[in-house]
């Protein structure tokens, strides 16, 4: 069975430690700060998820972004791309996963251990309830 290209993105961001907040937007905390990924499906055929990495600002209380990167996919069609470049449903599926990664490194989280002031996001999950 086969699926559709949004469907593998958002399996992609699930497995790497993004939790859902509805389908277009998805958020991943790491320590201070929170990774917000967002699907954006423009007019034409093809989709982006863009990263971006965000902090509470200690003194004003504000959300600050750090910076953002996108990964882009040039059809929804898995089929179209699966034949395009001669791969699998899982090849895909892989290569989701290190835009992904590449997305997340490229914006930045090796600074985001650095000392500053900012408050932690509380983040619940049903395991923290349980």
């Amino acid at each position: 069975m086969n699926k559709n290209m949004l469907d593998i993105i958002a399996n992609a961001l699930v497995t790497m430690g993004y939790r859902t907040t509805d389908f277009e937007t998805y958020m991943k905390p790491i320590g201070f700060a929170l990774l917000v990924a967002k699907i954006i499906q423009p007019e034409e055929a093809g989709i982006k998820v863009e990263i971006m990495l965000t902090f509470n600002n200690s003194t004003t209380g504000e959300i600050n972004f750090w910076y953002h990167k996108e990964a882009c996919w040039e059809s929804r069609d898995i089929n179209v791309l699966k034949e395009k470049y001669d791969q699998t449903e899982k090849d895909l599926y892989n290569e989701a996963c290190a835009k992904i990664a590449y997305a997340e490194a490229y914006v930045g989280l090796k600074l985001a251990g650095i000392q500053h002031n900012y408050q932690t996001f509380a983040f619940k999950t049903s395991n923290d309830i349980f």
